[in-house]
């Protein structure tokens, strides 16, 4: 579906809200209405791995609506007199609302309403769930194609969050019937199992809606709204996204600006001299060939405390030795490290890395506990007495991202897990954009000039030999073979041994769960010229 039918279609939906619940338990129904002649019987199963119990469920319909208590199995059946399909149906317990659609003619329908059927209704209206009106759908609003282009968003999410939708192939999501677990979670039927696995794998239904609803088309995992961009010269900004407009602006420029789709990569977007590319959590990575820069976008997001408690790899690019003081090596130009990071519950940081990979090294650090205005903390090293901007970012699968820069620093952090080659995908394709910073001899931004900005993609041709082809530039032409050594120096990373006369070596990191790779060099600056081949660079990488 186009965004113009979309548009058309978010305007003639109208939709349900909860009506009088039912005292009595059980599988009691009850109905109101204006027109006698004819009436509806629904019913269906509410579930979310296990059955949602002894619950109301509100119906809105063509002429008519009416309520449901579900029995213990979560089933329910409701008749509405005078009423016609399409309806709209809505359930709540324990603090979270589910609502579900049903299109057709006859008499009767099935409509299961669960964690799937939200996103459903995300992805057919256009908008979050919660923003519905009372009322019922348009008589048609709810076409099979519309149905059709729904689910097809829906799975493509999924799949972009590494859910195996294979018992969704040839499911429908209402209409099927569900048998629902009662007590034992994984008792259900295949596709309440696949609910159970939907409650780990995207804890924040409430945030996979809202992307799926302002996602453009071809790329589920974007999500219109405000972008927190930081890119690796630790220079800050922010700008809203309109996706169905096609237009960003930024708080310092709100005129909006065009931007157009790939025509040959989904969820590939261009804007004048800017290329943007998104990951599968929805952060997105992006190059600007006018000021050279290349950087990181996130939905902007309060700063998460939860982040605290984790250990986490980092990849950073630093001016002038810049940055926490265990990981500076240069005093007299840019540099790129990696090491970890320690985080305690309290926010104190232990910061490990350069050469250094054992775990008594490093400093103390600390994150604030006051929240800044544009939703970060302050990072302060002790060895400094000017704070670094702390931003994390929690994907709706909630795997987490932590990003801190400042005028000398640029620096991802992503929770120290393993990396299981048997889960990259044989042929899988990466997109890169890759800086590389000129050294003025000045000091903080000042001193980064001259930047040279680079794209292209890599192949993964074996996984578990860890062998990669690189296509610099273009895109096509196979440059050179790499070879990596997964989880080393630490989990969750990956080092490409030195190739004489070809390559010097590299340490990377991978965000595992997010789609998104860092890979900084460890070389130490010897040259100020920007084609010199030891000048560090630091490289963002994306699963296409």
């Amino acid at each position: 579906m186009n965004a113009q039918g979309k548009m058309r279609l978010k305007g003639l939906i109208l939709a349900s809200a909860v009506a009088a619940a039912l005292a009595a338990c059980g599988g009691g129904s009850s109905s109101t209405s204006t027109n006698t002649s004819s009436s509806l019987t629904l019913s269906g199963t509410a579930a979310t791995g296990l059955a949602i119990a002894n619950s109301s469920v509100s119906v809105k319909c063509q002429g008519g609506s009416g309520t449901a208590t579900t029995k213990a199995d979560g089933t329910y059946t409701v008749t509405v007199a005078g009423a016609t399909l399409p309806c709209a149906l809505e359930v709540t317990a324990n603090g979270e609302t589910l609502r579900s659609v049903v299109s057709g003619t006859g008499t009767s329908a099935t409509a299961n309403i669960t964690p799937l059927t939200e996103l459903l209704v995300a992805a057919l209206l256009q908008q979050h769930p919660d923003a519905l009106a009372d009322g019922a759908p348009s008589a048609t609003a709810i076409t099979s194609d519309a149905l059709k282009a729904a689910k097809d968003t829906v799975i493509s999410f999924l799949q972009a969050n590494d859910i195996d939708v294979t018992a969704l192939a040839d499911t429908d999501f209402v209409g099927t019937p569900l048998t629902a677990a009662v007590t034992t979670p994984g008792t259900g039927d295949t596709q309440d199992q696949l609910l159970d696995k939907l409650k780990t794998a995207l804890p924040n239904l409430s945030d996979a809606a809202t992307t799926i609803a302002t996602a453009p088309t071809g790329c589920a995992v974007a999500k219109s709204g405000k972008y927190t961009l930081i890119n690796h010269t630790g220079a800050v900004s922010f700008a809203n996204v309109d996706f169905s407009k096609q237009t960003i602006s930024f708080d310092d420029n709100p005129t909006p600006q065009a931007f157009k789709a790939s025509s040959t990569y989904a969820c590939e977007f261009t804007g004048g001299t800017v290329t943007v590319n998104f990951a599968s959590s929805g952060l997105a990575i992006y190059k600007d060939t006018t000021t050279k820069v290349i950087g990181i976008a996130l939905p902007t997001q309060p700063f998460d405390k939860s982040v605290f408690g984790d250990t986490y790899n980092l990849s950073g690019y630093f001016v002038q030795g810049a940055g926490p003081a265990s990981l500076s090596n240069n005093a007299t130009g840019p540099n790129a490290q990696i090491g970890t990071f320690k985080v305690n519950t309290d926010g104190s940081v232990k910061v490990c890395g350069n050469t250094d990979y054992s775990d008594t090294c490093g400093i103390t650090a600390s994150f604030s506990s006051t929240l800044n205005s544009d939703g970060s903390v302050d990072f302060l090293a002790p060895d400094t007495t000017t704070p670094t901007k702390a931003y994390s970012y929690k994907a709706p699968n909630g795997k987490k991202l932590l990003v801190l820069a400042d005028s000398e620093t640029f620096l991802i952090a992503a929770k120290q897990e393993a990396i299981d080659t048997s889960k990259i995908e044989p042929n899988s394709v990466w997109y890169q954009v890759k800086g590389y910073a000129g050294y003025s001899g000045g000091t903080g931004s000042s001193a980064w000039t001259g930047a040279t900005i680079e794209s292209g993609t890599s192949v993964v041709t074996d996984a578990a030999a860890g062998t990669i082809v690189q296509h610099f530039d273009d895109g096509v032409t196979a440059d050179r073979t790499d070879t990596y050594q997964w989880n080393k120096p630490w989990t969750g990373m990956r080092l490409r041994p030195a190739v004489t006369g070809v390559a010097p070596a590299r340490i990377g990191m991978t965000a595992i769960g997010m789609g998104l790779s860092t890979n900084g060099s460890v070389n130490i600056v010897s040259s100020t010229a920007v084609t010199a081949p030891n000048v560090p660079g630091f490289t963002l990488s994306v699963k296409r």
